[in-house]
């Protein structure tokens, strides 16, 4: 059994190295369904998580775009050995919608 994502874990600062990112990225993220907790559905298909790493919160800068919310993101393996980047908007009230941002080789 692996880990469980928990979308409301305190997020994970980093310090120092950076941790791993995808080789593709989609630019704009691609929607998925689900909760991205348990199980995501992107291009048809339906992805159960089996392991995740996170939350990482990546944010702008606060003079850059200041209104932009944070997004919270993990690193997720389905049970097919499939590794995804998938985020989720973090507003101030209420976590926002997930997000495929990219693939691991």
């Amino acid at each position: 059994a692996g880990e469980r994502v928990d979308p409301l874990a305190e997020p994970v600062l980093i310090e120092g190295p950076q941790l791993p990112r995808p080789m593709l990225l989609y630019r704009p993220p691609q929607p998925i369904g689900g909760d991205g907790v348990r199980a995501f559905t992107w291009q048809n298909r339906t992805h159960i998580i089996h392991h995740a790493e996170g939350p990482e919160r990546i944010a702008p800068e606060w003079w850059h775009r200041p209104a932009a919310p944070a997004r919270d993101y993990w690193r997720v393996e389905d049970t097919n050995g499939g590794r995804f980047w998938l985020f989720q908007t973090r507003p101030a009230d209420k976590p926002g919608p997930w997000f495929l941002h990219g693939v691991f080789p």
